[in-house]
């Protein structure tokens, strides 16, 4: 079984979650328009506040792009950062 996917199985309604969190994390600034025009506000936002794959330098980022309180980012909260950091020992 491959570990990679493959694009053409992907629906980008029902995979929206994983398409924006890779794309926010992985993607550039073509990647970020193509989020902004193909999901709404609130689907952007929702994953930005409760995914727990973005960075701390992307959780920065965007909370300023998106105008979220840092407060309101799971990967920014302190209490996360620890947890994450005793998984993953770096």
């Amino acid at each position: 079984m491959s570990r990679f996917v493959r694009p053409e199985k992907i629906n980008i309604q029902t995979n929206k979650k994983y398409i924006i969190e890779r794309l926010l994390e992985y993607g550039n600034e073509e990647a970020l328009r193509w989020i902004d025009s193909t999901y709404t506000p609130q689907d952007i936002n929702k994953v930005i506040r409760t995914s727990k794959l973005l960075s701390r330098k992307s959780g920065v980022f965007y909370s300023l792009y998106y105008d979220i309180n840092p407060q309101d980012i799971l990967c920014l909260q302190k209490d996360f950062q620890n947890k994450h950091r005793q998984i993953w020992n770096y």
